[in-house]
């Protein structure tokens, strides 16, 4: 970490190099009633995508969070509900760079276009300490584009932060939260997440993020 609580990340595989589809096959009734799946690039393409075509046929939603960031079929596309990245993975998957933070909202049109014509239809940009931006193609007409606001907090550790905010959006919407509120309670959970140090003790429980949420979580 650095003095201002950002963190640089090594990955090394370990048992999660070992997963593969026929862990998941073996774990099938896993699957059986679940509301969401979540998923990330830390074992094979291979794996996600068995996981993410259980999920499916489960009738879960499938939330896959495009971290660390790599290249992934159109069958894993297809099989994914809502796509979580921040701004740099956006970029790299679209091959193009996203509006910045402070750009308006309707910058983003473009970018919702493209996820779209990847078959990406509800898509979360998160831009962190400058909120968020919920992409949703199947919203209504002028609520397909979603700014969430920051919230502001002295961070000492942003380790993690990226987890909380993706099982903050899982937990939302397995209680059948519309996508933007989903996001609007996650960037409390992961701001709350980067005021302590660590990664799982850090995450903050519901009852703790009542004051902030009674506060009113703004979008944009």
């Amino acid at each position: 970490m650095d003095s201002n609580g950002e963190n640089n990340i090594i990955i090394s595989a370990g048992a999660n190099g070992t997963l593969s589809p026929a862990d998941v096959a073996a774990a099938a009734e896993t699957f059986h009633g679940a509301a969401v799946v979540c998923l990330c690039l830390e074992v094979s393409l291979d794996t996600v995508e068995a996981a993410a075509r259980a999920g499916h046929d489960a009738g879960a939603t499938v939330l896959l969070n495009l971290s660390p960031y790599g290249e992934i079929p159109q069958q894993l596309a297809d099989l994914t509900d809502v796509l979580l990245v921040n701004a740099h993975e956006a970029s790299l998957f679209l091959g193009s760079a996203v509006p910045g933070p402070d750009a308006p909202v309707s910058e983003w049109e473009e970018v919702r276009l493209r996820f779209a014509e990847r078959g990406l239809q509800r898509v979360l940009v998160t831009l962190g300490a400058h909120g968020s931006v919920v992409l949703d193609s199947v919203a209504p007409s002028g609520q397909q584009m979603i700014r969430v606001a920051p919230i502001k907090v002295k961070a000492v550790d942003t380790t993690g932060a990226g987890d909380a905010f993706t099982g903050a959006v899982a937990a939302r919407l397995s209680a059948g939260a519309p996508l933007a509120d989903a996001a609007a309670f996650a960037s409390v959970a992961a701001a709350l997440a980067t005021t302590r140090k660590g990664t799982q003790t850090a995450y903050p429980k519901v009852e703790d993020m009542g004051q902030v949420l009674a506060s009113g979580v703004r979008t944009l």
